[in-house]
C-alpha cells in the first residue's frame, strides 16, 4: 500500500481528488455531468495502475567503457535492456553521471530481445566518479503514476592524473639500481656470484663444465640472492601547502609521473599521500591509487617517518609539495630517509618560472608547468 501511495504523482493526486469531488457532487446533487467526470477519472487511474504496477520482467545492464581514463579524456557508458516474456514499450532509463541525471527513452523492446544505448561521459577531473545507478522509470501516458525500479548498481569511473614522459633515471646516482647482493648464498637465484667445488646433493645443472675440466674437479656455480631497488614517492596532501586546487593537481601529476618512471626503471615503488599508501609493481595499481588521493591536513614529517619505516631500503626518495610548504619542514621530512638515498624535491609553484633551486639534503626543482619536469630532472642530474 505504501508503494502504491508513493507511486502517485502530483498529476495523479489531482485527478484522484477531482474524481472524488465529482463523484460526491453527483451522489449528493444527482448531476450526471459530474458522474461522467468521476467515471473518466476512475478509468484513467485504473489504466495507469495496469500499466505501471503490473510486473514487467526485464533485465538491465550498465557498462562503463573504458572505466579508466586520463583527466581531460571523455568516457562512455552503455546501458542495455533485455525484455523477458513481456514487451517493453519505450522504456525510460535514468542514469546518474557525475552528479547529473541523464534520461534515455529506448525504442520498443520485444520479448527476448535486447536494446542498448551509449551515453557520452564528458571529461572529468581526476578522481573516482560514480556512474549509476541505472533506474527504470515506469509511467502511464498521462503521468498519473510513476514507479522506479533499480536495474543496475553503481560503477566506478577512475580518472587518472595527467602524466608527463620522463627519461630514465640516471643509474650512476642510484646505489642499488642493479640490485644489492646479500650475504646469503643461494643456488636458485639469478645473480651469479662465484664457483665452488661440487658437494654431493648439488644440482648437476649448475656444474660449470669448462672450468671443471681445467681444474680436474667438478665446480658448480654459486648464486646470491639479490633485492630490487626501492623508491618512495611522498606527496604532501596538506591543503595549506598549496596555493589552490590546480597547484595540487599538478603536484599529483608530478608525483605520479615520477612513480611510473621509477617503476619502469625496475624500482619497487611506494606511493604515500595522506591515507593513500600503495606499494606495487603494477603501473595500473599505482595509477588507480592516485585517483583516490585527496587534500587533507596531514603532518608531512609524520607521513615521511611512516613512509621511511615502510621503505627503509629506499635508494630513491621523491618528495612533492606546493609553494606554501615551510622549507624547515621539508628539511626535517627529508632527514627521515636514508642519508645515502638520492632525495629529490619537486616544489610546485604554478605559473612561476621552472628552475633548479637549493634546499639542503635534496636535489630540488621548482616546477611552474608539468611539461617542464623532464628538462628539470635532466638538468639536475636525476634523469639520464
Amino acid at each position: 500500500m505504501r508503494a502504491l501511495v508513493g507511486s502517485v504523482t502530483p498529476v495523479g493526486r489531482s485527478v484522484l481528488l477531482i474524481s472524488l469531488l465529482a463523484w460526491a457532487v453527483h451522489h449528493w446533487l444527482g448531476w450526471l455531468e459530474f458522474g461522467v467526470v468521476a467515471a473518466i477519472g476512475a478509468c484513467l487511474l485504473a489504466a495507469a495502475l495496469v500499466l505501471v504496477l503490473l510486473p514487467q520482467p526485464a533485465h538491465g545492464r550498465l557498462l562503463v567503457e573504458p572505466n579508466r581514463v586520463t583527466a581531460g579524456e571523455p568516457a562512455a557508458a552503455e546501458v542495455s535492456v533485455r525484455a523477458r516474456w513481456v514487451p517493453l514499450v519505450s522504456p525510460t532509463v535514468r542514469l546518474e553521471v557525475a552528479g547529473e541525471t541523464r534520461s534515455i527513452r529506448l525504442p520498443l523492446v520485444l520479448p527476448g530481445a535486447e536494446r542498448a544505448e551509449i551515453i557520452e561521459v564528458p571529461p572529468l577531473p581526476r578522481g573516482v566518479h560514480p556512474v549509476g545507478p541505472m533506474i527504470h522509470l515506469r509511467t502511464d501516458p498521462l503521468g498519473l503514476l510513476r514507479r522506479r525500479s533499480r536495474w543496475a548498481g553503481v560503477e566506478e569511473l577512475l580518472v587518472r592524473p595527467r602524466l608527463t614522459l620522463l627519461r630514465a633515471l640516471d643509474p650512476g646516482l642510484i646505489s642499488d639500481l642493479e640490485g644489492v647482493p646479500s650475504d646469503h648464498p643461494a643456488t636458485s637465484d639469478l645473480a651469479f656470484h662465484a664457483l665452488r667445488e661440487y658437494v654431493r646433493g648439488d644440482d648437476l645443472r649448475h656444474v660449470h663444465w669448462r672450468s671443471s675440466a681445467k681444474a680436474a674437479t667438478l665446480l658448480v656455480r654459486q648464486y646470491v640472492e639479490t633485492r630490487r631497488s626501492e623508491a618512495t614517492v611522498l606527496l604532501d596532501d596538506d591543503v595549506a601547502a598549496y596555493a589552490d586546487g590546480a597547484e595540487f593537481e599538478v603536484a599529483v601529476s608530478a608525483a605520479a609521473s615520477m612513480a611510473v618512471r621509477a617503476m619502469r626503471d625496475d624500482f619497487d615503488v611506494t606511493l604515500v599521500c595522506g591515507d593513500v599508501h600503495s606499494s606495487s609493481r603494477s603501473v595500473d595499481v599505482l595509477l588507480d591509487a592516485t585517483c583516490r588521493i585527496t587534500q587533507g591536513s596531514s603532518d608531512l614529517r609524520e607521513r615521511a617517518r611512516r613512509a621511511a619505516a615502510s621503505g627503509a631500503g629506499s635508494s630513491l626518495v621523491v618528495l612533492v609539495t606546493g609553494s606554501g610548504c615551510d622549507p624547515a619542514l621539508l628539511r626535517t621530512a627529508g632527514a627521515e630517509f636514508p642519508a645515502d638515498a638520492l632525495r629529490v624535491l619537486v616544489r610546485v609553484e604554478l605559473g612561476q618560472p621552472s628552475t633548479i633551486t637549493t634546499v639542503s639534503g635534496f636535489r630540488p626543482v621548482v616546477l611552474g608547468r608539468l611539461d617542464d619536469l623532464p628538462a628539470l630532472l635532466t638538468s639536475s642530474g636525476v634523469a639520464a
